[in-house]
Parts: structure tokens; C-alpha cells; sequence
């Protein structure tokens, strides 16, 4: 008498499906340690872009004497050709003085990886430099009427005058010169307004400062998560901006944050 054995030739659909769900969660597991990775490489990469130009600005006031600023554009205009406005209401105006020195700065470290943002192409000439999506980072500047030497005129000339009217436009904070990560509608902010998008590096935002430090702000920090909406963060550390020693309190509203070009 012959055992026939039944061979069985596959898998059951239970089995399949049990395979499936397995592989899926490996795979989400891997993907999401993928994202985290990518997403590191991303802070770093912004960050070191960022330092290379708080560097550029700071051999810049070397040259020149002050950071970009109104009062410095007409020691750059000559030199920076038609690379575009020197000055206005973005942070690509006043970046652009930068390129005064060719060799001192390139498009590329204005870049990070946010949305809306390009790395630059580094055309500069006829009006090229850094187009609107080209430059990541926003620049802190002093709010008009808060600029020290501005002084009435004591003469009527014109030339005084001038003088006078330029002492009287933005000059370069005294605190975080440097953003990363800012929300904004393209118009200038101030800065005790300001808030951070807490989405593409994940409740991390990065800032520079006139004294060379390239400082993180974390959430749960130095940045705090909007109770009414996640994706928006706001500076909870009051130490950013240098306090007003009558009244110890923060000069944040005394700052104006212009908006990278988008």
C-alpha cells in the first residue's frame, strides 16, 4: 500500500499576509531611521552654511567697518557691480554686499534644505545674485528709530543731509545677526514677533551671532512648540537679544528680522 504525501507547492494567504505585515514594519522602522538620518545631514549641512557666511560678514565688517547695512552701501555699490539691490527688505539685498569680494562668498552657502529653497547657481552678475529662493537665512538689523548715532542736522547742506538720512536707516543688531528656520510672508518682522517653523528640521531652528557662535534652538529649549499649532515655534529664552540695562528686560522689539527673498 502506497502514502501519498500532499507537497504542499506555497504559501497560504495567511501566511503571505503575515510576511507582508512583517516586512512592512521592518520597512517603516528603516525608513523612518532613514529620514532621521537624511535629516541630521540637513541641520549640519544649514549650519555649516551658515557659519560660512556669519565669516563672510564678519572679514566684511573688517573691510568696511560695520556689517551690511544701509550706511555701507555706498562703500560696496561701486565694487559689487549689477549683482541686484543692496538694500531693502529681504536678506538677500544686504547679502549681496557680501559679493563685493568675489572670492569671499558663494551662492551655495546660502543654502538649506527648506521649503521653497534652491541652491544658487552662483550667477551673480545682471541682477542675478541671489534671486528670491536662492538664500536661506534671515538677517537681524536694528529698527530705524532705534539706531544710535542718528542725530538731527546741524547744517542744511545737502551733503549733510544725506549723511544724516542714511544715519537714520537700518544698522546692524548688536544680538543674532543670523536665522535659520524663520516663518515669515516675505515682510520685514520684529523680532519679539518672531516664529519659527518647527517642520523641516523637526523642532530645530539654528541662529548666528555677532560674536561667531553658531547656536542651536532646540524645542523645549530655547524654542517652544505654539499650543495652538505644532508646526510653528516661538523663542522662549530671552538671553537672544541683549537687555536694556534700565530695565533688564529683552530689546527684541527694538530688532528687525528681514526674511530671505522667496
Amino acid at each position: 500500500m502506497k502514502i501519498h504525501k500532499k507537497i504542499r507547492k506555497g504559501f497560504t494567504l495567511v501566511e503571505l499576509l503575515v510576511v507582508i505585515a512583517i516586512m512592512a514594519s521592518l520597512g517603516a522602522v528603516g525608513y523612518v531611521g532613514v529620514l532621521a538620518f537624511m535629516n541630521a545631514g540637513d541641520k549640519q549641512a544649514a549650519g555649516t552654511n551658515m557659519k560660512q557666511v556669519g565669516t563672510a560678514l564678519t572679514n566684511f565688517k573688517r573691510s568696511n567697518g560695520s556689517f551690511p547695512c544701509d550706511q555701507t552701501v555706498s562703500r560696496t555699490e561701486k565694487s559689487a557691480g549689477s549683482y541686484g539691490d543692496l538694500q531693502g527688505d529681504t536678506a538677500n539685498d544686504y547679502f549681496r554686499q557680501l559679493f563685493a569680494k568675489r572670492d569671499a562668498i558663494s551662492e551655495a552657502n546660502f543654502y538649506a534644505a527648506l521649503p521653497g529653497i534652491i541652491e544658487g547657481d552662483n550667477k551673480i552678475a545682471n541682477g542675478e545674485c541671489l534671486k528670491p529662493g536662492e538664500n536661506a537665512f534671515a538677517y537681524v538689523m536694528r529698527k530705524p528709530d532705534e539706531v544710535a548715532d542718528a542725530k538731527p542736522a546741524k547744517k542744511t547742506n545737502k551733503k549733510k543731509a544725506a549723511e544724516v538720512e542714511v544715519a537714520q536707516k537700518r544698522a546692524i543688531s548688536d544680538g543674532p545677526i543670523l536665522f535659520c528656520c524663520i516663518k515669515h510672508n516675505n515682510e520685514p518682522i520684529s523680532a519679539d514677533e518672531l516664529t519659527f517653523d518647527m517642520v523641516p528640521f523637526k523642532g530645530y531652528a539654528v541662529m548666528y551671532t555677532v560674536d561667531g557662535q553658531l547656536l542651536p534652538l532646540e524645542d523645549g529649549e530655547k524654542l517652544t512648540t505654539d499650543e495652538a499649532d505644532d508646526t510653528i515655534g516661538r523663542y522662549v529664552d530671552d538671553s537672544l537679544f541683549p537687555e536694556n540695562k534700565k530695565t533688564g528686560e529683552s530689546t527684541a522689539n527694538q530688532r528687525i528680522v528681514l526674511p530671505p527673498a522667496m
